[in-house]
Order: C-alpha cells, then sequence, then structure tokens
C-alpha cells in the first residue's frame, strides 16, 4: 500500500492521569474578556436596563465601590445611605439602576463631568478667593467664629452667592476704613 503525499504527521495526543485521551483547544489569537468593566456597566444601566438586570448579582457587584463614587457626585444623601459594611453591592447597583434608569435614557453628562470638575475646581477656587483680600477673609472668620477650613468648605458649597456675600463685606469694610 502506498501511502498518499498529503497524509498529515501524527499529532500528539494529551492524556489525563488515568490515560484518557484529553481534547486540545486551538489557540485563539486574542484573549478577550467576556465580562464586562466599569464604564459598561454603567451604560448598560441606562441604555439596557433589561440586560443590566439579566447580569448576575456577582458581576454588578464587584463593581461596587467605583459606581458609588460615581453616583455619589450627583447623589450623596443615597449614596451615603449605601455605604454600609453589610450591604450586598450588587443590589445596590440594581437599585441604582431601577431608579435612574427611567430618568436617563442614556448616560447622563454629569457622569463624564464630574472627573473634569473635580480638577478644575480647585483651581478655580484659589482664583476667586485670590480676589477677596486677606482682612476681609480675616474679620469674616472672626466674626462669625469659623474656621478657615470652614470657609474653604463654605466656598466649595456656595461659590457664586457665598464670594457675592464676601465683596459687600469687602466694600463695606473700605468704606468704614476710608471714613476714618
Amino acid at each position: 500500500m502506498a501511502k498518499s503525499k498529503t497524509a498529515k504527521a501524527p499529532t500528539k495526543v494529551k492524556k489525563d492521569l488515568f490515560g484518557n485521551p484529553i481534547a486540545v483547544a486551538e489557540p485563539e489569537e486574542k484573549m478577550k474578556s467576556s465580562e464586562p468593566q466599569l464604564f459598561d456597566i454603567i451604560g448598560m444601566m441606562f441604555s439596557n436596563p433589561k440586560k443590566f438586570s439579566a447580569m448576575s448579582t456577582y458581576e454588578k457587584g464587584k463593581n461596587f465601590f467605583m459606581t458609588q463614587r460615581i453616583f455619589a457626585m450627583k447623589y450623596p444623601l443615597q449614596a451615603a445611605a449605601f455605604n454600609n459594611l453589610r450591604v450586598n453591592g450588587g443590589h445596590v447597583c440594581q437599585y441604582w439602576c431601577d431608579a435612574l434608569s427611567p430618568i436617563f435614557n442614556r448616560s447622563p453628562e454629569w457622569i463624564w463631568k464630574g472627573f473634569k470638575a473635580i480638577r478644575t475646581t480647585k483651581n478655580t477656587e484659589k482664583a476667586k478667593t485670590a480676589a477677596i483680600s486677606e482682612e476681609t477673609i480675616t474679620w469674616y472668620c472672626n466674626k462669625y467664629q469659623c474656621s478657615r477650613r470652614d470657609f474653604k468648605q463654605a466656598m466649595e458649597l456656595f461659590p457664586e452667592s457665598f464670594i457675592e456675600e464676601l465683596k459687600e463685606l469687602e466694600k463695606v469694610l473700605s468704606n468704614k476704613a476710608s471714613k476714618k
């Protein structure tokens, strides 16, 4: 019998400990991650809540910490209520989906703008306080018996109204100084 030229060389068959043949899977060119990442999950919460609800609680809970940080920018009271050691992260993520998906049909802009806003707030705060004199800040802190830390916090929480109040106070103080 003649061998054909197209016959393949025999391949080794892998065997387990008991001598049974093992099926060897062909290597894939590129490994794909089947599990969704953080921003995939957040996008899914708003664009496809049914698919998000079908995910396992474990998969939802893996990104609990970061979703809490993101949603705490807009909803700090609700996020603070969920900061408990015994809360199930997957159920909290499902709550966020159930509560916010009827309101937004896609990822809200504040999710993406929040990261930029945190960086720019620090720079604008320095610029705004630079316009107010040091004497005015000292007088305000002494009059209302607050610390510099309280002053900075008020500046962060109510920047527009607080600066207006301080500028009016600065005018009053400069008028008193000019009359003397």
